[in-house]
């Protein structure tokens, strides 16, 4: 047994959605792959979750479509889409269908809580060490489209030293909080948002390198994570360490980590009575093939994918606060 046949035969009956909510299964494999390699133990994980979560199967009649762009942002066309992202793959290559689709549509990167590129970094990172899983990254580029959400950049820069009190005033303004308050959902939220000028005013990016950007942003998102333990902020974290994984794709890394910033952003504004916390200083006595341990014994999924992104991002950053970060989330259960 190798990984890409234990996603693919969980994977293909399967659409990226369960309801309302998402199909983490295949990110859930591959992120447990990564950690530990124990391939009896992701067989067990994944009848555990076909067992107790009602994924949406995917649908053996639907239309052909002539192009991946007719299935911009059509969740009913996912299996359409599937067969035309083959298509391209097969007449293209990957890795140019990957770059095209990432840079055309860079503004949806967002999408689905960051889930889209999660389930494709995921998928192109476990394609690097079995080529089986080729079919798992078109099953992904197919999600990226269909399930596109447009998000937008600010027109601000800021000093990285600026960046928390600023989003503290963010997160005071009264002109912002009229935007939201009287939205149900987050995207009813993050579409108000996103369609005031006003709001894209008053927003901001980073000033600064690549890494000063990426750091600002986790100095940003971990403590609140900690403190909070909320599944937005969440994915603010795992979706960064997904755009990282996919950077070499991308024809301006620098430009996509604004959007980036803006999709974190705009994202945290849409919880009710968030504060702007500090890094703990303290560095936990764990190793981190402890701590991964821990993480690979969860039945929770988000606790699976953020261990494995902490420590993924501290072997990038060399930053104390991933392994505390991981080890809060896993003790929070």
């Amino acid at each position: 047994m190798q990984i890409h046949e234990l996603v693919n035969e969980y994977a293909r009956p399967y659409s990226p959605y369960m309801g309302n909510f998402v199909n983490h299964l295949p990110m859930g494999q591959l992120a447990l792959y990564q950690m530990n390699r124990k391939l009896e133990d992701i067989k067990s994980y994944s009848d555990y979750y076909v067992n107790h979560f009602n994924i949406d199967l995917a649908k053996t009649n639907y239309p052909k479509v002539h192009s991946i762009e007719e299935c911009l942002g059509k969740r009913d066309l996912y299996e359409s889409c599937l067969d035309a992202v083959r298509e391209s793959i097969e007449a293209e290559g990957m890795d140019k269908v990957i770059r095209r689709i990432l840079n055309h549509y860079s503004y949806g990167l967002s999408s689905g809580l960051f889930h889209t590129s999660i389930r494709l970094f995921y998928a192109v990172e476990g394609f690097k060490v079995d080529h089986g899983l080729k079919e798992e990254v078109a099953r992904a580029l197919a999600y990226y489209v269909t399930g596109y959400k447009e998000a937008k950049k600010f027109r601000n820069k800021i000093e990285g030293p600026e960046f928390k009190d600023q989003i503290k005033n963010l997160i005071q303004d009264l002109y912002i909080n009229n935007l939201t308050e009287s939205k149900s959902s987050m995207g009813q939220k993050m579409n108000a948002l996103y369609h005031d000028s006003k709001y894209l005013d008053k927003g901001f990016v980073i000033a600064g390198d690549e890494e000063e950007k990426i750091r600002t942003l986790l100095g940003l998102t971990l403590p609140m994570h900690d403190h909070y333990q909320n599944i937005i902020i969440l994915h603010c974290t795992t979706g960064l360490h997904a755009l990282i994984g996919l950077k070499d794709y991308f024809d301006d890394f620098s430009e996509i980590l604004d959007i980036m910033s803006t999709c974190i952003i705009t994202h945290l504004l849409t919880i009710d009575g968030l504060e702007v916390q500090d890094i703990s200083p303290e560095s936990p006595e764990k190793k981190w093939e402890d701590v991964i341990a821990l993480g690979c014994n969860s039945k929770n999924v988000h606790t699976i994918k953020y261990t494995y992104t902490c420590s993924k991002l501290d072997k990038l950053y060399a930053l104390p606060t991933l392994k505390k970060s991981a080890i809060r989330k896993i003790t929070s259960e």
